[in-house]
Order: C-alpha cells, then sequence, then structure tokens
C-alpha cells in the first residue's frame, strides 16, 4: 500500500499537484488499484490500512467481507464503496448506502413472499415502508434518522383525522422490521430505530370491539335467516356464515377460502380444516364443529363438488357493512316487540343489537371471534384449551384482548364476595329471667298476648289482677307467667324489649 499525491498539468500548463491523497494498493486479483482518498494524508493512510485488512480476508475468505471491517466499510464514503465495489472487493448487495432505498424495499418484499406470507400482507407492510420513507425524504439507507422518523409518525397523529396510536405502531413495526432484515441480511451494520419505542394503545383505542351476548347472537341469527338478501348472499347463508364464525372463531378471511373439502361432515365428531397458506399463523388448524351446525352446513353444500367454495363471503371491505346491516334489521324487529310507545323508547336507549354501543365499542364481523372467546371463558373453559382454540400464540392475548365480560357476569361474581358488614344485626329480645329462677318446665305455663305490656300502668295492672303471676320472657315475643310462684314479682318491667331493673334499683 502507498499513499502518494497526484501530479497533473492545468489548462496553463503549469504542473499542480492534487488536493486529495491517493491509495495504491493490490487487490485480491494481483492488480493495482487506486482510488482517492482524503485532504488529510494520516487519514488516507488509515484508508489504505483498511483496504489491506479488506483484501487480506476476501483473499483468505474465498470472498467474505471480515464482520470486524463491516462498520468501518459503513462509515465509508459513498464514493470510496463505490469504487471498492467495482474493484470486486464488497458484494454489490451488502453497500447499502450505495444503492437507492428503493431497490431494498423491493428485495426485501420478494424475501416477505418467500417467507410463506400473504399478498396482502407483503403489500400492506411494504406501503407502510413507502410511505414513512417518502414522508421523510428517505433515499439512501445512510438517509434513515430514528428522529425524523418520529416526528414524521407524530405528525401524522395530529388532527381530528390522525392515526390512533395503534396505526402509529403499526408504521413503526414495519420500519423496524425492515431495518432488522438489512442488518440479518449483511446490507448494514446496526439498525439506526431499534432504540424506539411504540405508544400506549390502551390510551387512545379507536376500534374497540364487543362481545355479543347469548340473547343478541340468537336475535341476530333468526331475524338474518329471514332477512332480505345482502351482497348478494340470502339471508340463510348470511346466518350460516354468522354461526360458524361464532362457534370457531375463524376469520373472515378464512371463511372465505374454506372449500367443501374442508369439511369433515361425515365423521363422529365433524371437522373443519383451515389450510396453512390462509390461517393467520401460518399453520394447518383444524377445528371442531358442533354437530348441529354440520348438519346445516352439511345441507348447505349438498350438491357441490369439493372444489367448490363452501361460502360466499363478501370482500374484506364489504364485510363490516354486511353485519352493520343485519345488526340493525335484527334491532329494528325486537323494538316492535314493545307495542306502549314509553317502552319502547326505554329500550331504544339500551345499546341491545347497536353495531356501535354508548362505549364506543363495535359489533363488526371481528367481534364475532371475541364473542366466541368471551363465551369460552364464561363457560369455564380451562384458559389453555381456550388458547388452543383460539388459535393464539401467548395467552395474554387470548384474555386480554379477546375476552369480554357482560354486566351480568360482573354481578353474578360480585354477589359471591363474602359480606364484609362489621355492624351487627339488631339483638332479638333475650330472656329477662335470672339464672336463679326455677328452670323451664318445673311450672305451669300460661301465655299472655306481650302487646298489652305497654306501659308500667299496664304492667302494674296485670300484676295486681294476677299476684301470683311473675312476667317472664321466652325470648319470642310472648310472656310466660308460672302461676306457681308467688309474692312481690321478681323485676319490674318497663317495655318490651327493654333491660328490666331491680326493685332497689328502680
Amino acid at each position: 500500500m502507498r499513499v502518494t499525491k497526484v501530479s497533473y498539468r492545468d489548462r496553463h500548463g503549469k504542473q499542480q499537484h492534487s488536493s486529495k491523497w491517493y491509495v495504491e494498493f493490490v487487490d485480491q486479483r494481483d492488480t493495482t488499484r487506486r482510488i482517492p482518498g482524503f485532504t488529510s494524508k494520516s487519514a488516507t493512510e488509515e484508508l489504505g490500512r483498511g483496504i489491506d485488512k479488506l483484501v487480506g480476508y476476501f483473499s483468505a475468505s474465498g470472498g467474505q467481507t471480515d464482520p470486524a471491517l463491516q462498520g468501518w466499510v459503513s462509515d465509508l464514503p459513498a464514493f470510496i464503496r463505490r469504487r471498492l465495489l467495482k474493484f470486486g472487493l464488497l458484494a454489490s448487495h451488502r453497500v447499502a448506502s450505495s444503492r437507492p432505498l428503493s431497490e431494498h424495499l423491493a428485495e426485501f418484499s420478494t424475501a416477505l413472499a418467500a417467507k410463506g406470507n400473504t399478498r396482502r400482507h407483503v403489500d400492506l407492510l411494504t406501503a407502510r415502508l413507502k410511505s414513512v420513507m417518502e414522508g421523510c425524504g428517505f433515499d439512501y439507507w445512510g438517509d434513515l434518522s430514528a428522529s425524523k422518523i418520529e416526528g414524521h409518525l407524530a405528525g401524522l397523529r395530529q388532527g381530528d383525522k390522525g392515526i390512533s396510536a395503534q396505526t402509529f405502531n403499526f408504521y413503526l413495526q414495519a420500519v423496524k422490521q425492515f431495518c432488522r432484515w438489512m442488518v440479518k441480511d449483511g446490507r448494514a451494520i446496526k439498525s439506526p430505530v431499534d432504540h424506539l419505542q411504540g405508544l400506549n394503545v390502551r390510551t387512545d383505542r379507536r376500534h374497540d370491539r364487543r362481545a355479543l351476548s347469548v340473547d343478541e347472537l340468537r336475535r341476530l341469527l333468526t331475524a338474518t335467516t329471514t332477512g332480505p338478501v345482502r351482497l348478494g348472499i340470502c339471508g340463510k347463508e348470511r346466518a350460516l356464515i354468522y354461526r360458524l364464525a361464532v362457534e370457531t372463531g375463524l376469520r373472515a378471511g378464512e371463511l372465505r377460502t374454506l372449500t367443501v373439502s374442508a369439511f369433515n361432515l361425515t365423521a363422529v365428531q365433524p371437522t373443519v380444516t383451515v389450510a396453512a397458506a390462509y390461517s393467520k399463523n401460518r399453520k394447518e388448524s383444524v377445528l371442531l364443529l358442533k354437530s348441529s351446525t354440520a348438519d346445516e352446513i352439511n345441507r348447505h353444500t349438498d350438491g357441490r363438488t369439493a372444489a367448490d367454495l363452501a361460502f360466499a363471503v363478501p370482500p374484506r371491505q364489504h364485510v363490516a357493512k354486511m353485519i352493520h346491516a343485519d345488526l340493525e334489521y335484527a334491532r329494528q324487529l325486537w323494538l316492535k316487540e314493545f307495542g306502549n310507545e314509553i317502552e319502547r323508547q326505554r329500550h331504544e336507549a339500551s345499546d341491545f343489537l347497536k353495531y356501535i354501543d354508548g362505549e364506543k365499542r363495535v359489533a363488526d364481523f371481528h367481534a364475532l371471534r371475541h364473542t366466541f372467546i368471551t363465551n369460552l371463558a364464561l363457560g369455564g373453559v380451562h384458559p389453555k384449551t381456550a388458547q388452543t382454540m383460539a388459535r393464539h400464540s401467548t395467552f395474554a392475548l387470548t384474555m386480554e384482548r379477546y375476552s369480554h365480560s357482560h354486566r351480568e357476569s360482573e354481578i353474578e361474581a360480585l354477589n359471591v364476595l363474602p359480606d364484609l358488614t362489621t355492624e351487627k344485626p339488631a339483638a332479638q329480645a333475650v330472656s329477662v329471667l335470672p339464672s336463679c329462677l326455677p328452670e323451664k318446665g318445673q311450672f305451669r305455663e300460661e301465655r299472655v298476648d306481650s302487646g298489652r305490656l305497654n306501659t308500667k300502668k299496664k304492667a302494674a295492672t296485670q300484676v295486681a289482677s294476677s299476684p301470683q303471676n311473675t312476667a317472664l320472657s321466652n325470648g319470642e315475643g310472648e310472656i310466660r307467667t308460672p302461676v306457681a310462684l308467688t309474692g312481690q314479682p321478681v323485676f319490674k318491667t318497663g317495655a318490651f324489649n327493654r333491660s328490666a331493673t331491680s326493685p332497689g334499683s328502680a
């Protein structure tokens, strides 16, 4: 390796020296090469030593780039990397800064599709990436800036129609996934956005879903069955689609791909199979069916070939409109049951069968999946079993996002809690008979209505009229008077259920 300056003659014929120093070296093909360095001789010498290490490792490894030099290569000026790329010392796909981001995005999209992702998922992820890159004005990898990305996404949240916290996170996740791929594929040394954090989606929910109650489900299915044709689908078929979704948790996209051959309706336990290519987790799923539902599907698909689609599920953008219309139709039929105008107005204020309730929660098609998981939880199904049936990767996702509680269930749960009242109930009337008196059963007893012992005067009258009777309380709203007792009464009492006082203290 040699560092030198280039001499040349200007247009006046005078000999001049270049402002930059040049590095001369022998590449992996034993060819002498020369590339421009820096105006500083020491910096150019450092560049030359790095190139010598790069050539040595390249020759020894058969064309690989020294991992220890990848950071150094990434920090080199673009014009130097392009020269090293031209000499064959760097692989073209590893020089991120020398190629436009559009080329990396196209190859990233191809890599996603090769891993088995659906075309829709690939297009959605790529569209989010392009939106961020164009919005920030990034053309090359070296342009990426975490602060610019964060600022751009924060700007998208401004205004009444700004994106939600969840959408903010979706865009950020797309960028971070792309940057991780760049590092794993050896195109970059490190991701510039690894430290960025998403927002707390619980503070800004825009599309929360709710679970339908059993009564709502029954009325929805009944009304839909007899309802009009919507989007070219008869009411009976729509009702069967809803029923299958709420009993299996199948998503609209999965239902749309089911063929007649996906159902095994003649087995002891009927099943439906979702192919791995159409399942969200990219795994084949075999789901159990209720026998009554299997019979309905069998009648519905009778006469079709195995390759025919089982249901005419509308496109994604129309599914929500379909169930919205059916919910509104079922609600109107329900309200007509109340002939009294006052009672009808009272029920109109309720959330029963509403597409959007008072808490802004939505009962769209995916809410049927929420209802399925909620019903499993309310039925006492073990959480692990519920997670398996929901085909979720984590238990937390099943319980926290998809499981909902109804007000009636909360009231029932509240009644299970122990009564922690600290005040004791009012004490019942206790016997005023002292322990020294004869035990019960030794004397003949006569019962007198206690209602007559309201005043001292009445009590004295009773005692005077029957000097042999002494007033005794049995604690049950009666006064027992042992006839065999003689002499003065042991106690004088005021009113019923008051403490007796001895003659002396009185």
